[in-house]
């Protein structure tokens, strides 16, 4: 809530509480006679419980209005890098999705494990006739039927129908713990982002300041005859100049927040909070690693690679299971029945378990003679299928490379920045200290002191910018080798 509607709101709370406790002291006036007051003056407690309340009333107003309770101020939280990580980890909407898709492939593996279990049937029946219209009881019984069947060979279709499924099982499980390195990056590039604008933040804050100390010095010198009136209006034109530089900083600080918590998925952080980026150091994480050395570890690490993999294990278990349409079928049946009729001679149990019970066992071949060329096709489309997959790969491969190294390139620039931007700020301040010495004493200009002062604002910046393209390109380089969570956890703590 901003500060202007937060003044109307107490501006009203405080005329309503006035004019409640001018109205009840009016109308104790009115009330209370001379013996009305002797009463008050023997027993206060009874005559004065409104007064009471009304204080009561007032401290509590008071004490929530300067708290900021009763007006929906914005309860100010800080969110680490740890917490921004460890709850997008359980809140992000597209690793939710990616395990969901693990878990129905979970299904999938025991839904293929269950094609080598017979299958149980049971039935019953009754049949009755009719002579005319009338019921021939007679002729009424009961049937009751228990049949199971076991595929014995399949010419290996269950087999590779669940490799097929542990395979893609595998691949999603990959898929998955790939999908939770990228969310680490991102949530971590937002992260980087906002304490970048925070920094920001504080970098034209200070400047803000230091634009209007340098205005009253000014104004000083100009009411002592030392300066022009142009110099005045100069120096209130470039402090409003960075006052407007601040809102925007601002602008984009909120904005890197609010696109942060977004991507984390929590509802509750898409509240009215304001979230305080705690702030992280850089300057510890050194990677002294070789490009041959990591693009090695990195094809064996990545996740997005080991999935790629399985996919290629479940085309070939795909075209194991189109070959099982040239080998026999055999099945073992097997079944029990019985009758019953309520007419017969026999007792019930005797006709259940002796009279009418009837097993059966045999043995099924189905060889297959034409089918129309379907498996011929079927084979053809897997081996075309698994061909695709390990073009997949290959270029996956080649991506890595590549990412790799621009990565490590990127890297190594992004440490020269800082080294650069660090002697650039050192020089710029001992430009400015220097240029405002001369200008005090009148051998420079206003125009040299604000050329020098933006000189000195933008290495700040540049430093800034640098050390927060550090990290992101540490992290990159983390990412693109799949150790990011090794490398996220030098910033702030382990993720877990």
């Amino acid at each position: 809530m901003s500060n202007f509607f937060q003044t109307k709101i107490i501006k009203i709370s405080f005329t309503i509480l006035k004019k409640k406790l001018s109205a009840m002291i009016n109308h104790e006036k009115s009330r209370l006679s001379a013996k009305t007051v002797i009463t008050v003056l023997q027993s206060p407690t009874k005559r004065r419980p409104n007064i009471f309340k009304y204080k009561l009333y007032c401290c509590i107003m008071l004490t929530m209005m300067s708290s900021g309770f009763c007006f929906g101020q914005n309860p100010q939280i800080q969110l680490t890098l740890n917490q921004a990580l460890n709850k997008a980890l359980v809140y992000n909407n597209d690793l939710k999705k990616a395990s969901y898709t693990v878990t129905s492939s979970g299904i999938s593996v025991n839904q293929a494990k269950s094609a080598f279990l017979p299958s149980v049937s049971a039935g019953a029946e009754w049949t009755g006739s009719l002579s005319g219209r009338k019921p021939v009881t007679s002729g009424s019984t009961s049937d009751i039927n228990v049949s199971a069947d076991l595929t014995i060979f399949d010419g290996f279709s269950r087999t590779a129908l669940l490799q097929n499924a542990k395979s893609s099982y595998l691949a999603n499980t990959s898929t998955l713990e790939s999908q939770r390195q990228l969310v680490l990056y991102t949530v971590f590039s937002y992260y980087v982002q906002a304490a970048l604008d925070s920094e920001i933040v504080r970098i034209q804050t200070e400047n803000l300041n230091a634009q209007n100390k340098q205005l009253d010095q000014i104004e000083a010198y100009y009411k002592s005859g030392q300066k022009s009136h142009g110099d005045v209006l100069t120096q209130k034109a470039t402090t409003a100049k960075a006052e407007l530089t601040l809102v925007n900083a601002k602008l984009d600080y909120n904005v890197a927040k609010l696109t942060l918590v977004k991507y984390i998925g929590e509802d509750s952080l898409q509240n009215d909070i304001d979230i305080i980026i705690t702030p992280f150091d850089t300057t510890h994480i050194l990677l002294n690693i070789s490009q041959d050395t990591s693009i090695t570890i990195s094809i064996d690490r990545r996740k997005d690679i080991e999935a790629q993999r399985h996919e290629i294990e479940a085309a070939e278990a795909s075209i194991k299971s189109a070959k099982s349409a040239y080998w026999p079928t055999v099945t073992l049946n097997s079944g029990v029945s019985s009758s019953y009729s309520p007419y017969s001679p026999n007792s019930a149990v005797t006709q259940l378990s002796d009279k009418n019970l009837n097993a059966s066992l045999g043995i099924s071949l189905s060889v297959p003679i034409f089918d129309k060329f379907s498996a011929k096709y079927n084979i053809a489309s897997a081996k075309v299928a698994k061909s695709h997959e390990e073009d997949n790969l290959r270029e996956l491969k080649r991506q890595v490379i590549y990412e790799i190294r621009e990565a490590l390139l990127n890297y190594h620039a992004a440490e020269e920045q800082v080294r650069v931007t660090q002697t650039e700020v050192e020089s710029a301040k001992q430009a400015l200290d220097a240029v405002s010495a001369r200008y005090e004493v009148g051998a420079a200009t206003l125009t040299d002191l604000t050329i020098s002062r933006s000189d000195y604002l933008t290495s700040l910046n540049d430093r800034a910018q640098a050390i927060s393209t550090l990290a992101l390109k540490t992290v990159a380089v983390g990412y693109y080798c799949g150790a990011i969570p090794e490398i996220i956890a030098y910033y702030d703590g382990t993720v877990k």
